[in-house]
């Protein structure tokens, strides 16, 4: 979903429309990117009052800008369709540095025709793994 999509639902921008992820290729065709958690969004503070963290919901979010990075080359645009599996196994708190890795499933080629690919994403910090998602990206027509 793009950052335009979100505003008729949320009246403004995406909180997430200023989260930069800087992303490189890995040597097998395979996306990572990092990205610096903001210290001063109110939806962290207002998240867990008194406990400020990442919502979980924009973890996924970045996973999915990650896994379209995969498919950016393509004449066609695509989207995530769907979240098949989202695990979430710590908090992230505002200040984190994380890395995402985006493979997408090896069997699948990104080809005309083609109408879905499966994204695995693992998100780190500091080497610790705190989410893994699958997702599933199709191209629109």
């Amino acid at each position: 979903m793009t950052a335009a999509a979100t505003r008729p639902w949320l009246g403004h921008a995406s909180p997430l429309a200023t989260v930069r992820v800087t992303q490189h290729a890995a040597a097998d065709g395979n996306v990572v990117g990092l990205v610096n958690v903001p210290s001063d969004g109110l939806y962290q503070r207002s998240h867990f009052p008194g406990f400020a963290v990442f919502p979980g919901v924009f973890v996924a979010e970045l996973c999915g800008r990650l896994a379209l990075e995969l498919v950016d080359q393509t004449p066609v645009p695509w989207a995530v369709t769907k979240i098949c599996a989202l695990r979430l196994v710590a908090p992230v708190y505002p200040g984190d540095r994380l890395e995402i890795s985006a493979q997408r499933n090896l069997s699948e080629l990104i080809a005309p025709g083609c109408r879905a690919v499966s994204v695995r994403s693992r998100v780190t910090r500091a080497g610790r793994v705190v989410a893994t998602a699958r997702l599933t990206i199709e191209p629109q027509r």
